[in-house]
């Protein structure tokens, strides 16, 4: 049953994940409850999202220290500052078996309220928000001016055909 269990958490993982928006891989340490003993673990994480100070859903695997054994889970986590902290339901590949778990660690988050990406100059290049004027001179020959005062800037086009 472990191997049609790993095979069915492995499709679903694959088939879902281009609908994560933005998905974030996290390391951490593990307790579980189940089985009557408590367990520790480290393991890896899969979020479905990487804003901080929002909740995601995440898939892991576990290596289980006391048991020693790999442990699935599925769980809902809260994602901090680069950091997270979740609560897990999973199953323990080796020995069989459903438990509980709490866990935490590290994640590379996003603050939710910056920009992904932060708008650079091109290299040299007059960006298309600095062109203040479009001017066209002869039939044959358009130029760009980037306002700039700086000739550097500003771009010419010669379309002439002889």
């Amino acid at each position: 049953m472990s191997k049609s269990f790993i095979a069915a958490s492995t499709l679903a993982l694959t088939l879902s994940t281009p609908v994560l928006a933005d998905p974030a891989l996290g390391f951490g340490l593990n307790f579980t409850f189940g089985n009557g003993s408590v367990n520790t673990g480290v393991g890896v994480r899969a979020f479905s999202d990487d804003e901080q100070d929002k909740a995601a859903a995440s898939v892991g695997l576990d290596y289980m220290f006391g048991s020693q054994s790999w442990r699935g889970s599925l769980g809902a986590a809260y994602m901090m500052d680069n950091s997270y902290i979740e609560l897990n339901g999973g199953y323990d590949f080796n020995n069989g078996g459903f438990d509980f778990g709490i866990g935490g660690g590290w994640v590379n988050t996003t603050d939710g309220d910056k920009a992904p990406f932060e708008e650079q100059e091109n290299a040299g290049l007059p960006s298309l928000d600095r062109l203040d004027s479009v001017t066209e001179g002869s039939s044959d020959e358009i130029s760009l001016d980037s306002g700039s005062g700086d000739s550097t800037d500003d771009l010419s086009l010669d379309l002439s055909l002889g």
